[in-house]
């Protein structure tokens, strides 16, 4: 008997990052080449470059050592900005350039927004120096507050996260190095959590791993790096997921006030505790001090004596 085979709606697919990446890297270079190769939006390019970043735009990517291509499934995501921008101004304008390109011009913005998104980044706007609006690249992290962290992953984003990173193969530690920023965002708020969980040692050895990994730049890593983050990444992005999770339920049961409470009275203990030993220390230096400068006047004060009897003798 043939096996029933049981399928969703296209709507409901949740494609992974790995899935995603290999279909638009390939569709964004051959949209970007057909439409740079027309000597039109060459010219339009670098009329809209110089007007919104003050240099033409091959000039501007010279000028920052910009290259299109990262790596043969990473694109520089700088130069996706810059792009975005000038193509849907043209487009905007109504400026004309040949039909052979209209296809292009219209789906590579579509395509470079998916591609960002897909990295865990979003466009926001924002002013240059000489008051142009243009969409500005930011990672999506920076821009959530944790009070929203349930509302954020209502809808499995949390685990489409997970996924991803789950997809990610061994070998590429900068995507996995992305994934791991995006959510280390919470982590700082979840401080108290991991404390009062997980004890003092680990959580101080745990941040000490999750500042040294913020500090690295996915796109710039050196061959140090990469072997660090290919060593602790896994671990520290499994503790991430569980904190998270224990933040999401601590704040649904309402237990996190306390939890906050009770991490900040642990932290006025300690910083009481370091304040009596540093008081107890100086007490001891001045007593020490004191004991010196005793020492000292005893000493002054049996040279003079003998002085004295000294010439007393002389005298007699």
């Amino acid at each position: 008997m043939a096996e029933k085979k049981q399928f969703q709606s296209v709507i409901d697919f949740r494609p992974q990052f790995e899935n995603i990446i290999d279909a638009l890297v390939p569709d964004i270079q051959f949209s970007y080449s057909a439409i740079m190769n027309n000597s039109s939006i060459q010219t339009y390019f670098n009329m809209i470059s110089m007007e919104y970043y003050g240099y033409e735009y091959f000039q501007l990517l010279r000028l920052n050592k910009l290259e299109f291509k990262i790596s043969e499934r990473v694109l520089n995501l700088t130069i996706l900005e810059i792009v975005y921008n000038i193509v849907t101004q043209i487009v905007a304008r109504k400026w004309r350039y040949s039909e052979y390109i209209a296809y292009d011009m219209y789906i590579l913005p579509l395509r470079i927004k998916k591609y960002i998104n897909a990295m865990n980044y979003k466009f926001v706007e924002t002013d240059t120096a000489n008051k142009k609006t243009v969409l500005k690249l930011v990672s999506n992290s920076t821009r959530v507050l944790i009070e929203e962290i349930d509302n954020q992953y209502h809808d499995d984003r949390l685990n489409n996260i997970i996924s991803q990173f789950r997809a990610t193969t061994p070998q590429d530690v900068e995507t996995k190095l992305r994934l791991f920023h995006n959510i280390a965002f919470f982590l700082r708020e979840a401080e108290a959590l991991v404390y009062q969980k997980f004890g003092v040692e680990f959580a101080t050895n745990y941040f000490k791993e999750v500042s040294l990994l913020e500090s690295y730049k996915a796109s710039e890593l050196s061959d140090r790096e990469k072997r660090h983050v290919s060593k602790v990444i896994d671990d520290s992005f499994n503790v991430a997921i569980l904190v998270l999770l224990l933040m999401n339920d601590a704040l649904k049961t309402g237990i996190w006030n306390k939890i906050k409470a009770a991490e900040k009275r642990r932290i006025d203990v300690e910083l009481t505790k370091k304040s009596i030993e540093e008081a107890n220390k100086k007490l001891l230096a001045i007593k020490q001090e004191d004991e010196a400068i005793k020492k000292v006047e005893a000493i002054e004060t049996k040279k003079a004596k003998q002085t004295v009897a000294e010439i007393k003798k002389k005298k007699k």
